[in-house]
C-alpha cells in the first residue's frame, strides 16, 4: 500500500510539473499556491484547467493582474491552445491583446451583443466605436493647464516589508502634485501603490525612508493624526 501510494504521489508531483512548464512556470510544484504572486496564481488556474483536458477555455480578464512578461507568456499559451484545437473565449479590454489572439471578435455594450466581425478587418479605433457607440477622435486630449503652486512633494521614497525586512516594497520614489492637479497612482496588485500611500499617510507598519514636502516644508509623518494637523 505505502508503495503504491509513494508511486500514485511521485506521478502526480511529475504530472505537476509537467503542466507548470506548460505555462512556463518555474515552481516546485510542492510551492504553496497562497506563496506565489498573483500573476503566477493566474498561470496556476490555467495549468489546472489543462490538467482537466478542456476543449473550451474561458478567460476573463486573465492578464489583469499580469506583468508585461506574464501576459507575454499567457499569450504565447493561447495560441498554443489554439494550434492544439481549444476553442478560447478572451474576454478582455486590452485592445492589443484581443487584436494580437483573435480571429473573431466580438462587441458587447450595455448587455448588448453590438457586432462579431473578423479580426484582422477591425483596427482598434473600430473596436472602440463600437464600444462606446461613437467615434472618439483622441484617446487622450491635450488640456493645457496652469501649473500652480506645489502642494506636495515626495523624494527617493523606500519601504520594507513588515516582516521580510530584506524585501523592498516601496524603491526610491519621487513625485510633486500642485494645486488643482489630479496625480493618478497606477500598478499592478503587489506592485508597492499602496505600501507607498500609506508611507504617506504614517500609517505604514514597516521602516520606510525619505523626504516629504507639504507647502514646501519638510514634515515627519508618523501617525495618522499628526498629518490631519499639517496645514
Amino acid at each position: 500500500m505505502t508503495h503504491k501510494c509513494i508511486t500514485a504521489d511521485n506521478e502526480m508531483y511529475l504530472r505537476c510539473k509537467t503542466l507548470l512548464q506548460q505555462v512556463q512556470l518555474d515552481i516546485d510544484p510542492n510551492t504553496r499556491v497562497g506563496e506565489l504572486g498573483l500573476g503566477q496564481q493566474q498561470l496556476v488556474e490555467i495549468a489546472k484547467a489543462l490538467n482537466k483536458q478542456v476543449r473550451l477555455l474561458i478567460l476573463d480578464e486573465p492578464s489583469a493582474s499580469l506583468t508585461e512578461k506574464e501576459t507575454a507568456i499567457l499569450l504565447t499559451l493561447v495560441k498554443d491552445l489554439k494550434a492544439h484545437n481549444i476553442a478560447c473565449i478572451y474576454i478582455s479590454h486590452k485592445l492589443n491583446e484581443v487584436k494580437e489572439i483573435s480571429d473573431k471578435i466580438c462587441v458587447i455594450r450595455d448587455g448588448e451583443h453590438i457586432g462579431t466581425k473578423d479580426a484582422d478587418t477591425m483596427s482598434e479605433d473600430d473596436i472602440i466605436t463600437m464600444m462606446v457607440g461613437r467615434e472618439i477622435t483622441s484617446l487622450y486630449p491635450h488640456e493645457p493647464h496652469e501649473i500652480k503652486d506645489e502642494i506636495l512633494r515626495v523624494e527617493n521614497l523606500s519601504a520594507w516589508h513588515p516582516i521580510n525586512t530584506h524585501i523592498k516594497r516601496v524603491n526610491n520614489v519621487s513625485f510633486n502634485l500642485h494645486s488643482g492637479e489630479i496625480l493618478g497612482i497606477a500598478g499592478l496588485v503587489g506592485s508597492g501603490r499602496t505600501e507607498m500611500v500609506q508611507c504617506l499617510f504614517g500609517s505604514y507598519q514597516g521602516k520606510y525612508e525619505g523626504n516629504i514636502f507639504i507647502h514646501q516644508k519638510q514634515v515627519q509623518i508618523k501617525i495618522v493624526l499628526k498629518l490631519l494637523h499639517i496645514k
